[in-house]
């Protein structure tokens, strides 16, 4: 699992995972979860702030699991986590903020249910029944060189242009 990071999508989602997304929509073997945690306080800069949790599941023969969290608006913070089994995981938070590290926990993930947004047939990404074509576009300078109103600015227009990805 990689480490992301990058600008936030209007709906919080890290724009940079919207892909990684995409694939375990597609390959998760169960239903993706999401834990969030509460800061002591608000930084100057939320962004400044590490949060990494590692997942563990019940089989050690997977792994540990580290992903890394984000800034989700005033002192909160969250992961999503898609496992590759359904069952119980347990989780450690390791972070710059007192308040957050060392916190444990367990999450329980379920077998999905319904079909996924994209399914795989053969080697084809198909979606509803039909071949599917994903729009998407790379702003390698966005992050360095835009202010947050000109990415959104950017985000919807790619929207309205029906980039997908």
């Amino acid at each position: 699992m990689s480490w992301w990071t990058g600008w936030w999508t209007p709906s919080g989602t890290p724009a940079a995972s919207l892909s990684a997304a995409l694939l375990l929509a597609v390959s998760a073997a169960a239903q993706p979860v999401e834990v969030s945690f509460k800061a002591s306080s608000l930084p100057a800069n939320p962004h400044d702030v590490s949060v990494r949790v590692t997942f563990e599941g019940s089989d050690p023969s997977g792994g540990p699991t580290p992903i890394a969290g984000f800034w989700d608006g005033d002192s909160t913070y969250r992961v999503r986590f898609a496992p590759p089994d359904a069952g119980r995981y347990r989780y450690t938070v390791e972070s710059s903020d007192p308040a957050l590290d060392g916190q444990t926990g367990t999450v329980e993930a379920d077998t999905p249910t319904g079909k996924p947004w994209l399914e795989v047939q053969g080697r084809h990404l198909v979606r509803g029944g039909e071949p599917a074509f994903l729009l998407a576009d790379t702003a390698w300078e966005l992050p360095r060189n835009a202010t947050p109103e000109q990415v959104l600015r950017y985000l919807d227009d790619r929207a309205d242009k029906g980039f997908e990805a």
